[in-house]
């Protein structure tokens, strides 16, 4: 059995187990030898800190035993074997086994944007994904603007939720702010693992109306991407509001500067983000990714998609019935002057009306 390094320690300990089922002698020994394997593959820091938030989610290594079938010497065994791994370099900032506020960081999820969000585990709330801004002030102060526009739109259906911040934690002193957000998919992995144009066309229409909802208060998002939604608790949620602009944000964007997702980034958010409006750009982006999901390509083409174009066609990918009016939908969100295209809102009745 393939060992993942894409697991956490627990989720190794009820594969490994189910393949080795522990309670002899040979099984149970080569379940926690392929543990020693995980070990290796996943490096010495994160090994040794996934195990000691295992040990702190179960309450006692008793627990954590009893729990999964382990003597205590194996434990043990398991415990020296991390230690005896070799030190991994570590370029950047954070590595696993970091202390950061309540939370010890497990593993990197990914970076981008200013900051790197890491798999981390607290006694009160368990793992979340915890996002940390890069150093510099420009960074804290537009990671300071995320969170005070997230605490705006909390109960927002389509957003993803905030567990906590280094403010609620009354850490304000802190050197390094944090967020918590819960541990979502992907929604690109969830779209490949389904493999159904109904469940993209839902899942776009969810998101236009939840774009609908924070327009009419004067906020936009202004990164709307695939890399930015998530599949959480059977609803599609739109995360990451780093570079969003709500009423009574500071600017922060250079005159000049192009501000968006690339391939996904509306016309005019190329020459002039600082005077353009924000939710006509959404809108652009977000048909952007309607096409990526439901064409499987990796990237959108730039610019207008016209139905007279067969190659920019969503009909030319998919074959479901109505197809024809998301060709029509894609022409009108695409183009290139903002106020040719259609509402938030309005997109999401189209959305509605094609399934």
């Amino acid at each position: 059995m393939n060992v993942d390094p894409e697991w956490n320690l627990e989720t190794a300990f009820v594969e490994l187990s189910y393949r080795h089922p522990p309670g002899s002698l040979i099984h149970g020994r080569t379940r926690n030898l392929m543990l020693q394997v995980w070990g290796e593959l996943v490096g010495r820091s994160r090994a040794l800190a996934e195990l000691e938030a295992l040990i702190r989610n179960c309450g006692s290594r008793t627990a954590l035993c009893r729990k999964f079938r382990i003597s205590r010497p194996s434990l043990g065994e398991l415990e020296e074997y991390f230690e005896g791994l070799p030190l991994e370099s570590n370029p950047g900032h954070w590595s696993s086994g970091t202390r950061l506020g309540p939370w010890t960081l497990l593993r990197r999820l990914g970076r981008g944007g200013g900051s790197e969000v890491w798999r981390s585990s607290s006694e009160r709330f368990g793992e979340v994904a915890l996002k940390i801004p890069d150093v510099g002030t420009a960074k804290r102060k537009r990671f300071a603007a995320e969170i005070q526009i997230l605490r705006q739109l909390a109960g927002v259906k389509g957003i993803m939720p905030v567990i906590a911040t280094s403010i609620d934690a009354d850490q304000e002193a802190q050197a390094t702010p944090w967020l918590a957000m819960p541990i979502a998919i992907h929604i690109a992995d969830e779209v490949a693992r389904r493999n159904n144009p109904t469940f993209v066309i839902r899942g776009i229409a969810s998101m236009a109306a939840t774009l609908a909802t924070f327009h009419a208060r004067g906020v936009s998002h202004r990164d709307i991407k695939p890399a930015n939604i998530y599949w959480l608790k059977r609803s599609w949620v739109l995360a990451d509001f780093g570079i969003a602009s709500f009423p009574g944000k500071a600017a922060m964007t250079k005159n000049g500067r192009k501000l968006g997702p690339a391939y996904f980034i509306a016309p005019e958010m190329l020459n002039s983000p600082e005077t353009s409006e924000g939710a006509p750009a959404d809108v652009y982006s977000l048909a952007k990714t309607l096409w990526v999901l439901l064409s499987g390509q990796s990237f959108p083409p730039p610019g207008e998609q016209r139905v007279a174009v067969e190659a920019l066609r969503v009909s030319s990918y998919v074959k479901i019935a109505n197809v024809d009016r998301l060709d029509v939908l894609m022409d009108e969100c695409t183009r290139h002057a903002p106020i040719e295209r259609p509402l938030a809102s309005v997109m999401a009745d189209c959305l509605a009306a094609v399934i």
